[in-house]
């Protein structure tokens, strides 16, 4: 907006102050944003800023000995201090294939003032990418309830600006089956990213979708590796215990596991090729694997074995002794990298 003070007499003093913002008046507000003065620079000299203060001081000047015939022009501009957010992805794994670093992620951008009022309208936002295509930048429109939709692969982001200062946001991913999504500092584990946006600062959404592992090998006969066998069952059991007061190194009974131990689906039986797959282990787990019943003509083992899955969802295995402390076979690899069972 302008306004115009006529009939003002040459060589008049005038002093042009902004003082506060909104209808409330607040000088607070005023610090949320930078102003910058300017003015004609025909006068140059005649006008000063008052420093220290959001203000001008000048006085209406003679032009060629006549007063000025163009209005003094005295221009304020204002920048509001505002934040960003930046949205990651990275998707990892043991078993994270091409395809799965080639997929499309979806999430919901949610962003609310400081009063929880939908913020609207658009915002601009910029992309980079760790190796690969960036996004291309463009602008995120926001619907009447806040909310805006935006689609990344792996090593991708966005930094969405001009986010006014502590508004409040939310990111939340659409379920993919076979990952297991981790975000940062989400404390209550409901895989939003939540927070507040400050001015002159960059809040992080970082997402990272962990391919779920799947244990899978090959029932064989320890005598000849190359003979798969079928009729060999398997169930699998997720350890689900915070007591520090016991620990969890002897053997489990099948059918009888107690509260600490949870059956992960139903038993798996090898086929007639050998193979037994139990699909979508969680990360940072520990599960047991207990086989139940053996193949035609050969025995169980005594033991058990003890899997771990790290942050990676990659697998570790050892075996878990009997009560005379024998173990019971070791996993093998062949050379096509598969991993078999042998039994006796």
């Amino acid at each position: 907006q302008t306004i115009t003070v006529s009939q003002l007499p040459v060589g008049a003093n005038y002093y042009v102050y902004e003082y506060a913002v909104g209808e409330d008046g607040s000088r607070t507000d005023l610090e949320n944003w930078d102003t910058d003065i300017t003015w004609d620079q025909t006068a140059d000299g005649i006008y000063q800023r008052i420093e220290g203060y959001r203000a001008v001081r000048g006085a209406i000047a003679l032009d060629d000995g006549a007063a000025q015939s163009v209005p003094t022009a005295v221009v304020f501009t204002n920048k509001a201090h505002v934040g960003q957010l930046t949205i990651s992805k990275t998707v990892t794994g043991e078993q994270m294939t091409d395809e799965d670093k080639s997929r499309a992620f979806t999430f919901t951008v949610a962003l609310k003032d400081e009063d929880g009022k939908p913020l609207q309208g658009d915002y601009p936002y910029t992309g980079e990418a760790v190796d690969g295509t960036p996004p291309l930048e463009g602008i995120l429109s926001l619907d009447e309830s806040g909310r805006a939709e935006i689609s990344l692969t792996h090593g991708q982001s966005i930094t969405i600006s001009q986010i006014p200062d502590n508004a409040v946001y939310e990111v939340s991913e659409s379920a993919v089956s076979g990952f297991i999504v981790v975000t940062d500092g989400d404390a209550d584990e409901d895989q939003i990213a939540e927070g507040t946006v400050a001015a002159d600062q960059t809040s992080n959404a970082r997402f990272t979708n962990v391919k779920q592992s799947s244990l899978s090998f090959t029932k064989v006969a320890a005598e000849d590796t190359g003979q798969p066998l079928e009729g060999a069952e398997f169930r699998l059991f997720r350890l689900n215990c915070s007591d520090t007061d016991h620990d969890h190194e002897g053997l489990i009974d099948p059918e009888n596991p107690g509260e600490c131990w949870q059956q992960e689906g139903e038993s798996r039986t090898s086929d007639t090729d050998g193979g037994v797959s139990f699909g979508e282990l969680s990360h940072n787990s520990e599960y047991r694997l207990v086989e139940t019943r053996a193949p035609a003509g050969y025995a169980l083992p005594e033991g058990q074995w003890r899997v771990m899955t790290d942050g990676n969802n990659s697998i570790s295995i050892a075996a878990v002794g009997g009560q005379d402390g024998r173990l019971p076979t070791a996993f093998a690899v062949n050379e096509d990298g598969k991993l078999l069972l042998p039994t006796f």
